[in-house]
This record gives structure tokens, sequence and C-alpha cells, in this order.
């Protein structure tokens, strides 16, 4: 009989999946760069803020506190209770998602005009609007595959979102419906097409789902209970780390005006750098975020049980592997990432900007890892105090070093950001195996 390893083999099929995603989505961007252009591309990257805010509140830490509980429910062959909380889950996040979605689609206009300050923004946050039900059902089920360590599924909608996302706007953009939806419109109609596909992938997978149809085998009141007492702490840990994102992405094309001078150069540097370098930096990282998502559940069983030499080991190959992988993309990004993003985007602009952002590579691959080791033991006041403190020195060098050396400045202060959230997580680890095994000596 085989014995794999949940965590090892749930990595490898989110990682084909994520790179075979990420592939797609890598053509996706350079067909966007091209087509709508980096100004174009950033306004579909200022709306996210609010979309990413949206989603955080009605569903993040929701799916992540249902992951902790099957999990924990599967381990006892408690499928009853499994079913009940799959359904609290849907029924509360998907209330919220249709509150937010209502309220996103009618006060559109006012938010892009006030908060994001840019009015051409309306008409995509609308589009958005109507993919939040369909993400937060999908963020749910996703979350109960995960913590039954079932990883085909999620993978195989992740893989079904970008062919359908890519798929639609290569349509949408040669056919007579591109005059309605130029721009970025197209992306965002792009994302939504994709998003719905996948949740109605998702939603015939769940159903089918033969061995969890029991009644619950502790009280209801009970479950509700254990649900919101992990999850209500995670969503607002979610949406204040969200919160700060967001008035940072917002406030960097802002603070951008004040440098350069004309909007429309803001908005294209905005684009070349969150549209193009940074997903460009971010693509090996499909690894370390699959082995994050995998780590979560097989950290806190080891950390619940005790079991020390098998958490120590497991935290020794994520961090070693993850560094050294960082490590080599640095090499690459630094060496040959201008002329990469030169040949595929058409975009001399981004060569700086990729040679200079390739030092961000072990910290953007350890970040991931760290988070859910953390969360895995239990700890998520500390990722969220960590990940508060790097945003606020990314806040900083947005308000004070942006006016005065440009996009430069933003550059800086994610170098520093990223590698002070990474110490401070590590450090916390340490101090966690360190205590642990000091308690284990005293006995």
């Amino acid at each position: 009989m085989k014995n794999k390893h949940p965590v090892i083999e749930g990595t490898i099929i989110l990682t084909l999946a994520g790179f075979l995603s990420r592939m797609i989505g890598f053509y996706n961007r350079i067909f966007l760069s091209r087509t709508i252009g980096a100004k174009e591309l950033g306004i579909y990257q200022i709306i996210f803020p609010v979309y990413l805010f949206c989603y955080a509140i009605c569903c993040q830490g929701y799916q992540v506190g249902l992951s902790q509980l099957v999990a924990a429910n599967r381990a006892v062959q408690k499928n009853g209770n499994i079913r009940f909380l799959i359904r609290i889950a849907l029924i509360f996040c998907i209330s919220i998602a249709l509150f937010l979605s209502v309220g996103l689609f009618f006060f559109s206009d006012e938010i892009s005009r006030s908060i994001l300050n840019t009015p051409a923004s309306s008409l995509s946050l609308k589009i958005v609007a109507i993919a939040l039900p369909c993400v937060t059902i999908k963020g749910c089920i996703h979350g109960y595959y995960i913590g039954s360590g079932i990883s085909s599924v999620p993978a195989a909608s992740q893989l079904i979102e970008q062919i359908t996302r890519v798929g639609s706007i290569f349509l949408i953009a040669n056919t007579v419906l591109y005059v309605k939806l130029s721009g970025a419109k197209l992306a965002v109609s792009g994302m939504v097409i994709g998003e719905m596909i996948s949740c109605l992938f998702m939603i015939f997978f769940y159903r089918r789902n033969g061995d969890i149809k029991k009644s619950p085998e502790e009280p209801r009141r009970i479950l509700c209970r254990d649900f919101f007492k992990i999850s209500i702490p995670l969503s607002g840990n979610r949406i204040c780390l969200t919160l700060l994102q967001s008035l940072e992405a917002i406030y960097i094309p802002k603070q951008l005006i004040l440098f350069y001078h004309d909007s429309s150069v803001s908005l294209e540097l905005y684009g070349i750098l969150t549209g193009i370098t940074l997903p460009f930096l971010l693509f090996p990282s499909t690894i370390t975020n699959s082995l994050a998502t995998m780590l979560l559940p097989s950290v806190s069983a080891d950390y619940e049980k005790q079991n020390k030499q098998h958490l120590t080991h497991t935290i020794s190959l994520a961090t070693y592997g993850s560094f050294f992988m960082g490590m080599l993309f640095t090499g690459v990004f630094f060496l040959f990432g201008p002329w990469m993003v030169t040949t595929l985007f058409h975009c001399p602009a981004a060569k700086g900007y990729i040679r200079a952002l390739a030092f961000l590579c072990p910290c953007l691959y350890l970040s991931s890892i760290f988070t859910s080791i953390l969360n895995g033991m239990g700890k998520t006041h500390a990722t969220f105090l960590h990940n508060i403190a790097a945003i606020i020195i990314r806040l900083i060098f947005i308000c004070f070093a942006i006016p005065q050396f440009g996009i430069e400045g933003y550059i800086w202060g994610l170098l520093i950001s990223n590698f002070t959230l990474v110490l401070l997580n590590y450090q916390k680890i340490q101090k966690l195996l360190s205590e642990n095994r000091v308690r284990k000596t005293g006995k």
C-alpha cells in the first residue's frame, strides 16, 4: 500500500495546477498589456483594493476557519458536524456577499470618484460586484476540500477559472462586444466569467459528495460557537489588513501625481509596477503558496499533538526550500528579468523595476510559508501584528518617499517592509519552537 504524505501530495497537485494557471494568467497579462495598455491596466489594478476588501469581509477568514474545523472533525470521523459547518458557513457568507455586492453596484460612482479618485473605474466596479457571491461560495467549498486534505478539486477549479477567464477575454476582444467592454472593463469581465464558471464547477463536485450526509454528532449551538469563535478573529484580522492594503493601493497613484504631476503617467507607472512587474516576480511563488496551503492543517495537527520532532522537521524543510528557491530566482530575475519583461510585455519601463525588486524574492516566498506556520500554531494575532507593522512601513514610504523620489520611493518601502515581515515571523517561530523544547525537557 502506498503511504503518501498529505502535505507533499497536496503541494504537488496544487503546484502543478498553480503553474498551469500562472502560465495561462501570464499569457493573459501579456495579452492585456498589449491590448488595453498600461494605463487601463492601472485602472484594472486600482479597483482590486475595493474588491479584496469586500471579499475579506464576506469570506476570507471564514474560509480558513471552516478549513481548520473540517480537518479537526475529519480526524475524529464526525462527518455530520462537517455538513452542518459547511451549511452555516455558506448561509452566513453568502448573505454578507449579496449585501456587499448590491452596495458596491449601486455606490460604484461615489466609490470611484471619492475613494479611488478614478471616475473611469465606475463601470468596472459594477461588473466586479457580480462576482462577489460566486467567489464566496467557491471560497467556502474550497475551505472544505482543503480541510479534508483533498487538493484535486480546488486545483481543477483554479485551472478552469483561468482558462475560462482568458478564453472569455480573448473572445470579447475579438468580437463586437469589445465596443462596450473595452479597456479595463475587458479584464474585469473576463475575471467575473471565470469566477462564475469555476463556482459552478465547485458546486457540482460538492453536491456529488455523498459521505457527509449525516446529522451533526454535536449540538448545533456548540458547532456555531466553535465556527464563529475561530472565524471571527481570523476575519477581523483579514479585514484590518485588507483595509490597510487597500489604503496603500489607493494612495500610491495619488502620491505619484505629486511627483510626476500627471495622472495618466501615474496610472501607467502604477499599472507597470502592480500589473506587470510584481506578478512577474510572484510567478514562482506558486510552489510556496501551494506548500503554505497544505502546511496549515499539518502544522496545526503536529502542534496540537505536541509532535515536536515532525513539526521542527516540516518547518525546517519548508524554510530552507523556500529560501534557496528565493535566492535562485533573485539571480534569474536580476540577470535576465529586464530582457524577459521587454520581450514578453514590450514594456521597457519595467526593466529597472524588475532588477530592483528581484531582491524581494526570498522574502516574498518565505512570508507565505511563515504566515501559514504561525496560523497553524494558532498564533494568528502574531501574523496580524507583523503584517500591520509591514504595511505601516510601506505607508510611511508612500506618504513621504514617493512625493520626493517617485516610484523608486515605493520600491524601497517594499524591500524594507518585506524584510521586516519575514524577520518578525522567523523570530516568533523560533521562539515558539524553543518554548516547546523547554517544556519537553522539563517533563
